[in-house]
């Protein structure tokens, strides 16, 4: 059961966080994934997405590809603070962290967002049919999306690729194997067909490489690894390469 109600909160808490996001009822992992990778990254530019329009609504900015004249073109979604919520009042969908327990002290860009691209593709029902990581990065900043598959023996060129990416604040994000392949990720509460943001890596003094990834869902995190709050986890990147996939980003056009 649900009902709709209009909810408070300031847009931003200082500025826009990874932990700001929290995938809710809906299956749309490449885009929570991606927001939290570009809150991480490239914050300030996420920031610029969002323009008061009175007190109950915001324009959102979003980038879309125009096939005739190959480049991207922004538009513009006025979005209301009115969403579906539970008897709780927790949001239904993407839901703010502290909203419930502290209206205050609530950043609310994530469900503005969310509720923008539901609105530009006519609904909620949009996010039943999946999506990628790198077309919703490029539905935030308006850049050309890039993907790779994660394969062992690319391993080093795609961790370089990955430091250039991060260093020039371009979001990564990584997904997992679907869900027939369900039994790699037996027992390791790693999450098939899943997306993680890439929110830091560094190399160890013995040549040791470390990635830090967020889970979208602000929990469950791999039971190897210690849990660092928020769905935040650090694991070394040669089993990030047996456990992932697919590696997105988007591209500078210069």
């Amino acid at each position: 059961m649900f009902d709709i109600g209009s909810i408070t909160g300031r847009l931003f808490q200082g500025k826009p966080k990874a932990s700001d996001v929290i995938q809710g009822e809906v299956p749309n992992c490449h885009l929570a994934g991606a927001a939290t990778a570009v809150a991480a990254t490239c914050g300030d530019r996420l920031a610029r997405l969002f323009h008061p329009v009175d007190t109950r609504s915001y324009s959102v900015s979003l980038y879309c590809h125009n096939q005739t004249f190959g480049r991207f073109v922004r538009k513009t979604i006025v979005v209301s603070k009115e969403f579906y919520v539970r008897p709780s009042g927790e949001l239904l969908f993407g839901a703010a962290p502290l909203l419930s327990a502290n209206p205050a002290r609530a950043a609310l860009w994530w469900p503005l967002l969310e509720k923008a691209v539901a609105l530009l593709n006519k609904g909620y029902g949009h996010f039943a049919t999946g999506g990628t990581a790198h077309h919703a990065l490029s539905l935030l900043l308006g850049l050309p999306p890039c993907h790779r598959k994660i394969r062992a023996a690319e391993a080093d060129r795609l961790w370089r690729e990955t430091v250039a990416h991060i260093g020039a604040r371009r979001p990564v994000v990584l997904s997992t194997f679907p869900a027939t392949s369900a039994r790699l990720y037996r027992y390791t509460q790693v999450i098939p067909d899943h997306c993680y943001a890439v929110v830091g890596l560094w190399e160890r003094k013995r040549g040791q490489r470390m990635i830090r990834l967020r889970n979208p869902w602000g929990e469950v995190t791999p039971v190897r690894y210690a849990d660092e709050g928020h769905g935040v986890f650090t694991m070394p990147w040669d089993e990030a390469v047996s456990l992932f996939s697919i590696w997105s980003s988007v591209s500078d056009p210069r």
